[in-house]
């Protein structure tokens, strides 16, 4: 199965509703889509339970530990896959080359 096709079975199992059309994000292990306000990670291939371990990390972190908010987490055939909110910003990944010692401390 392709990446539209894993998206198209996630996104009718999450009964994601669908707008405009759903924008690819770069990945280097997951197919990552934006929807509307919301982000859609579907994890296809080697560690498939790591999105379902994000999850339930993401449920029990404090408040006061800044962190992205999961709206729904599932599995679907072989695919595990989280929905949360989009959080507007630079990936840090793109930002650390930029970032002085003191910033990357405070980043990570």
């Amino acid at each position: 199965m392709d990446a539209d096709g894993r998206f198209r079975l996630v996104a009718g199992a999450a009964e994601l509703t669908i707008d405009a059309p759903p924008i690819p994000l770069p990945s280097d292990s997951n197919d990552v889509w934006k929807v509307g306000d919301l982000v859609l990670r579907i994890c296809w291939r080697s560690d498939r339970s790591r999105l379902r371990r994000e999850a339930l990390i993401l449920e029990h972190l404090p408040n006061e530990v800044p962190h992205v908010r999961l709206v729904d987490a599932g599995v679907n055939d072989d695919l595990t896959w989280t929905l949360t909110h989009w959080v507007p910003g630079t990936m840090l990944s793109a930002a650390w080359g930029g970032l002085d010692e003191a910033q990357r401390r405070t980043a990570a």
